[in-house]
């Protein structure tokens, strides 16, 4: 069965990161808990393989670490009293977490907007709390107004356009301003191992993530 076909069978508008589907895989597909995929990407796992309440077993399960560090991060926050915005950057990324599990898990369209809006509102959260503390005295409130136009444009015009690959451009804009900024951090406090230590980790997990899944966007 060829691509445009299994497309126009399936989903008008769902890309599959895996190829084509089969007929037992639609089969499966429209016979799960869940039914119809009304998302508008299907990644590269094969579906309801464990579970027809699952569409994406590895892809939901593996959401449960990111909202278990971010629960952990909170329950720090609270015990050190940290400023808000490090319980906003830790909340966020529990949403997009829950989110991301929710879409993996259903393969549905509202499920996509939980996990991929969320992921734009969480880059402008973290890019919000990165600056130093002068810089957010003297700029934090031209910070915040840039930050929140930028994720309402992206939401409502992604909302219309339904374009993958439009949100992973945004989300892209956003990651790689965080990237520059922790390169910047780790430059200018080289004279702090354990922070140096910290950023190198960080910047090596994300790019690496980058270059694996890469191949399949």
């Amino acid at each position: 069965r060829d691509t445009h076909h299994q497309m126009t069978t399936s989903h008008p508008k769902l890309w599959r990161a895996g190829g084509p589907a089969t007929h037992g895989d639609i089969h499966t597909e429209l016979t799960s808990f869940w039914g119809k995929i009304t998302a508008t990407i299907d990644w590269c796992e094969r579906n309801y393989v464990f579970s027809s309440y699952i569409a994406e077993f590895w892809n939901t399960i593996s959401n449960f670490a990111i909202i278990a560090l971010a629960w952990y991060g909170l329950v720090q926050a609270r015990k050190y009293r940290l400023e808000m915005r490090f319980v906003m950057c830790y909340l966020s990324l529990m949403i997009v977490g829950i989110g991301s599990t929710i879409f993996h898990c259903t393969l549905s369209y509202a499920g996509q907007m939980l996990d991929e809006l969320p992921m734009i509102w969480a880059v402008s959260v973290f890019l919000y709390a990165m600056p130093t503390d002068a810089f957010r005295e003297k700029y934090g409130t031209t910070v915040i107004v840039v930050c929140v136009l930028y994720s309402a444009i992206v939401t409502v015009m992604y909302v219309q356009n339904k374009d993958a690959n439009f949100h992973e451009v945004c989300y892209g804009i956003g990651a790689t301003t965080i990237i520059l900024r922790c390169i910047y951090m780790y430059r200018e406090n080289s004279g702090m191992p354990q922070l140096a230590q910290v950023l190198k980790f960080a910047l090596a997990c994300y790019l690496g993530a980058f270059v694996v899944n890469s191949p399949k966007i």
